[in-house]
């Protein structure tokens, strides 16, 4: 996430669909607290220096975590990830675009996958 903490990660009776609170995707009545972490530590506690390649699925907290704190993405050299319903490809990317991305999309799922890789000169 943008912040270490805990959030709510609601679930209900399809496996496939849940989200973190706060993030106005699926109406879900069970819930269980999930800790939350940052890319910076996730590398410091790794000892990395970049990452070649980031998948993040977070359900529904991906705009949140590309928007805020997101200087770590110029440690990044490519990423796959879902884009949810509760944001747009036009807002992913200008988040990634001043990094030096650009989004490319794969497969037509309900929850499209995308890749994100930096430009070459």
């Amino acid at each position: 996430g943008s912040a270490a903490g805990t959030l709510a990660l609601r679930f209900g009776e399809n496996p496939t669909c849940s989200s973190l609170a706060g993030t106005g995707m699926h109406d879900l009545s069970n819930t269980v607290e999930v800790t939350v972490t940052t890319v910076p530590k996730v590398m410091e506690q790794a000892g990395w220096d970049n990452i070649d390649l980031l998948k993040i699925d977070i359900e529904g907290a991906e705009e949140d975590l590309l928007a805020h704190d997101n200087q770590w993405l110029a440690k990044v050299g490519a990423i796959i990830m879902e884009i949810h319903p509760n944001t747009t490809v036009e807002r992913i990317n200008g988040h990634l675009a001043p990094f030096g991305f650009f989004l490319e999309r794969f497969g037509a799922g309900r929850e499209p996958v995308y890749f994100a890789k930096k430009k070459t000169p």
